[in-house]
Order: structure tokens, then C-alpha cells, then sequence
């Protein structure tokens, strides 16, 4: 009898031990992803803008720049996810941003044609508040505000004249810009993460410019909005 009591007790206490065990892992494997991120990625986004008249200076027609069309521009970006609660992330950091704008013209009656591309470049902070679930496998959707400073203008003209003969200029000047402008953004997307602490990401993103590109100054008032994809390398802490 003796005997028997002590293989049921240790019979018992195995049992015991792998319901445990089995509970454990159970929880770790339901429990969300604590820990902070690093990322590093990219993105092509189709950029559009609005153009109006200025009606406090100047009121300046549109003229040709009526006909300006949307143009795909890639940005770049470098930033850290941290948790703020159980379901939520601070996703923030540094971009390098695009907006822009182009135009093209053929004449139909010559050879003649005129085209150019504008890009108005941008380093801007983008800073997001995120619901985030899951853990190997992670989505996200989000958004908040980027503010951003303008670092460069650049339009690349191109040409034709009559005769055929073809010319380019690149102009790197552009009067009264604003040196500071807000966005807002939103972004959804989905994190993918491996055993080495390394991930994939990729979402898709909007952005909308709140304020004026141009200072008040100038003839036109001008906002761009961009919708596109970004990827790119996740990394934990």
C-alpha cells in the first residue's frame, strides 16, 4: 500500500508538472509583444496637389500650372515603435519626404514640346499613435502628425524646339516657400517577425499637408496629398 501511494503521488505530481508547463506556454503564446522596435524602410506614393489663387496677394491666375498632374515620388523613413499600453505603440521618428507635382506640353503643329517635374523635399518627424496586435505576426493601424521642414526645391526642365532640337535646365530656387509645414497621416499595415529578432514590414500610408507650401506671399496657395506603400526591415530591442 505504501508503494502504491507513492507511485499515485508521483504520478500526480508529473501530471501536475506538464499541466503547468502546457498552461505556461500556453500564456506566453497569447501574451502581446512587449518590447520596443527599430525600423528602417521605404515608399512610393502617387503625390497630388491643390492649386488655388492667392485672394490676399496678388490673386495670380493658374494659367498653365492648371494642367500640372500628379507625379510617383519614393520617401524614406527611420523610426522606433514603442508600447504605451497593451494594445497601443508610439511609432516615431525621422523622413526623408517628397511632394511634387509635373506638366507636360506638346505642340500640335511642331515638333515643339515643354515638360518638368517639381519635387519640394522635406525632412519631417512623423509621430503616430498606433492600436497594435499580435506578436510573431503583428498588425497595426494608426495615425497622427508630421511636421516638416523643407531642405530642397528642385524642377528639372526639358525641351524641344521647332527644329528638333532638345535642352535641359535644372532650377534649384523658388521664391517665398514656407521653411515649415504640418501633415497628417494615417497607416495601416502588418509587421512579420522572425526568431532572430529581425521582421518585415509593409503598410499602406496617406498623408495630407494642412498647411500652405508657399509663404503668404506668393500668388498661389498650395497643399499636396500622397496615398502609397511603404517596406522595409524591422528590427527588436
Amino acid at each position: 500500500m505504501k508503494y502504491l501511494t507513492l507511485l499515485f503521488l508521483f504520478f500526480a505530481k508529473v501530471s501536475f508538472s506538464q499541466l503547468v508547463t502546457v498552461s505556461e506556454e500556453k500564456k506566453k503564446s497569447t501574451e502581446k509583444d512587449s518590447s520596443s522596435s527599430v525600423y528602417l524602410e521605404a515608399g512610393i506614393f502617387s503625390v497630388n496637389r491643390t492649386l488655388e489663387s492667392n485672394p490676399d496677394f496678388l490673386n495670380k491666375a493658374l494659367g498653365e500650372r492648371a494642367n500640372e498632374t500628379k507625379i510617383n515620388l519614393w520617401s524614406y523613413s527611420i523610426g522606433m515603435v514603442s508600447p504605451i499600453s497593451k494594445h497601443f505603440v508610439f511609432d516615431g521618428g525621422l523622413s526623408f519626404i517628397q511632394n511634387g507635382e509635373q506638366y507636360a506640353w506638346k505642340s500640335s503643329t511642331s515638333d515643339s514640346s515643354f515638360n518638368y517635374e517639381t519635387k519640394y523635399r522635406y525632412i519631417g518627424m512623423p509621430l503616430q499613435v498606433k492600436f497594435q496586435t499580435g506578436k510573431n505576426f503583428q498588425f497595426f493601424i494608426g495615425g497622427g502628425l508630421i511636421p516638416q521642414m523643407q531642405v530642397a526645391y528642385l524642377q528639372s526642365q526639358n525641351w524641344t524646339d521647332s527644329l528638333g532640337g532638345k535642352d535641359e535646365a535644372k532650377i534649384k530656387t523658388y521664391s517665398n516657400l514656407n521653411s515649415f509645414v504640418l501633415s497628417a497621416v494615417g497607416s495601416a499595415g502588418m509587421v512579420l517577425n522572425f526568431q532572430n529578432n529581425f521582421g518585415l514590414r509593409i503598410s499602406a500610408q496617406y498623408r495630407r499637408q494642412l498647411t500652405d507650401s508657399y509663404t503668404k506671399y506668393n500668388g498661389y496657395l498650395h497643399r499636396t496629398s500622397a496615398i502609397g506603400f511603404t517596406f522595409g526591415l524591422t528590427r527588436k530591442l
